[in-house]
């Protein structure tokens, strides 16, 4: 069975860079070792990490959200038996077109 874990990203108050956190979580997300260079999809966002955090930030910027909560980290575990690569990506996917809002950033990976 799989282990979702839902984490908000904070705004890293007076540690210079206040969007530090969403800069890091998707530089993670895009981690070329850890997908293999092909386990990463997004929809409304850009392909390459400064793209994707400027994308963000700009989105950010037009809702006037720039302080607060940065975004989410969605992780959804698999069994350490869960071998099918193409399929945890596959049901990734499914999960991010069932769940997450239509409008937001969003930009996934299979580690």
């Amino acid at each position: 069975m799989a282990v979702s874990k839902i984490f908000y990203l904070s705004e890293n108050r007076g540690k210079g860079n206040g969007h530090q956190y969403l800069y890091s979580s998707i530089k993670y997300i895009l981690n070329a070792i850890k997908t293999e260079g092909k386990y990463v999809s997004a929809i409304n966002c850009l392909p390459n990490l400064e793209m994707s955090y400027q994308q963000m930030i700009d989105t950010k910027k037009a809702y006037e959200k720039l302080d607060g909560r940065q975004g989410y980290h969605l992780i959804i575990s698999f069994p350490k038996d869960f071998e099918d690569k193409e399929l945890g990506f596959e049901i990734i996917r499914e999960f991010v077109g069932e769940y997450l809002c239509a409008e937001y950033n969003r930009k996934w990976s299979r580690h």
